[in-house]
């Protein structure tokens, strides 16, 4: 027989895996159902860390991962589960999904992607690109890594369109390089960036530069 457990979860953050923990100690058939109550302290992240396709994951069923993931209709705000996903097309050769999701991390959850984009997982090319792009001169924030991957690799203009980007600062942004690079320097497309983020504009002229003294 299982026993079902609901346990309200609000700003637990200190002591929630404890208590988790404990719960499915018990030697009984347990459903353990935790529901969370607008928690702002990272308690919800902590509970989306421990979501089905923890274990799926665990056990390196990549299918299982997405097909975990992708029924719920609004896993964006999870960026746990975010990476987890990300990690799940790597590793299934889906790059164009992931290339989508990591950049979809990097523009709604800017201080998740600094903490995780250095060792990507599952995907070795994000990661080298971003310990470049931290390393580069210009200190640019996590939202613009992925306008500053459509300079470095042309595959991030196929992957990830402009009309995904949001309608945000960092979205023109990205819209902008998208212009700049798809017009091949137009004049017009240059001195658009330059309005938004001349610091971007600066590191594709250097790099263009960089081309044709080769």
């Amino acid at each position: 027989m299982k026993l079902s457990v609901v346990m309200p979860v609000y700003n637990e953050q200190a002591t929630l895996q404890a208590v988790i923990d404990r719960v499915l100690a018990v030697p009984l058939d347990i459903e353990l159902i935790c529901v969370d109550d607008g928690s702002s302290d990272g308690s919800r992240e902590i509970l989306s860390g421990l979501h089905a396709s923890y274990a799926h994951a665990q056990a390196q069923a990549w299918n299982r991962v997405v097909l975990a993931i992708e029924v719920q209709l609004d896993v964006h705000p999870h960026p746990l589960l975010l990476v987890r996903l990300a990690e799940a097309y790597a590793r299934q050769s889906g790059r164009e999904a992931a290339r989508r999701l990591w950049t979809r991390l990097c523009w709604e959850h800017p201080q998740t992607a600094a903490e995780i984009l250095s060792r990507a997982p599952g995907d070795e090319g994000i990661a080298r690109r971003w310990r470049e792009f931290t390393s580069a001169d210009a200190e640019l924030p996590p939202e613009d890594f992925p306008a500053w991957l459509l300079i470095a690799d042309l595959a991030q203009r196929s992957h990830v369109p402009r009309t995904l980007a949001p309608a945000t600062p960092t979205g023109r942004v990205y819209a902008a390089v998208h212009e700049l690079v798809s017009s091949n320097g137009a004049m017009s497309a240059r001195a658009a960036l330059h309005a938004l983020r001349p610091e971007l504009l600066r590191i594709y002229l250097d790099r263009r530069r960089a081309v044709y003294e080769k």
